[in-house]
């Protein structure tokens, strides 16, 4: 007897119905639903094409600032070092503009103004600055990271 594919009730002597197109949105009230239709006509998107070019973007940024945080807890060596290495290999790819929320770049601005502050001798700025720094600044720019990373956080729990 062959299978049924799975998830299909199939009656005898009854066609299996067409899949249906579910449109529910998780966490989304009536009202901004509507607010993401209107914008996405307004741009001649589909909703998932106009929240897809929103919201993805900015989950990026949440991303990166997890591995940077990851890196200041777990990496070895000087704390100035392991931020050096967390905006490296997890922030410096992140663009405000594109990535971050209006509302925290400028905290992502002020993390990136600390660690490039030093004028560079050919090592670059941000090596510049980390290699002279002082651990109560370390530790000042390494809580600012992870108070960004928790707004982050609560803006894509959103």
């Amino acid at each position: 007897m062959p299978r049924k594919p799975r998830g299909e009730a199939v009656t005898p002597g009854k066609a299996a119905a067409p899949p249906r197109k579910v449109k529910i949105i998780f966490g989304v009230t009536p009202e901004q639903r509507k607010e993401i239709q209107e914008a996405a006509r307004r741009k001649g998107q589909t909703m998932t094409d106009h929240i897809i070019q929103v919201a993805i973007p900015n989950f990026y940024a949440v991303e990166k600032f997890e591995g940077a945080i990851h890196d200041l807890a777990t990496g070895e060596g000087r704390l100035a070092d392991r931020l050096a290495g967390a905006w490296i290999h997890n922030l410096s790819a992140v663009e405000p503009e594109k990535d971050i929320p209006e509302h925290l770049r400028k905290d992502f601005l002020a993390i990136r103004d600390a660690l490039t502050k030093r004028a560079s001798k050919g090592d670059g700025t941000l090596l510049a600055t980390t290699e002279h720094m002082r651990k109560a600044e370390a530790r000042r720019i390494a809580g600012l990271m992870y108070d960004l990373n928790d707004k982050l956080q609560e803006w894509s729990r959103e």
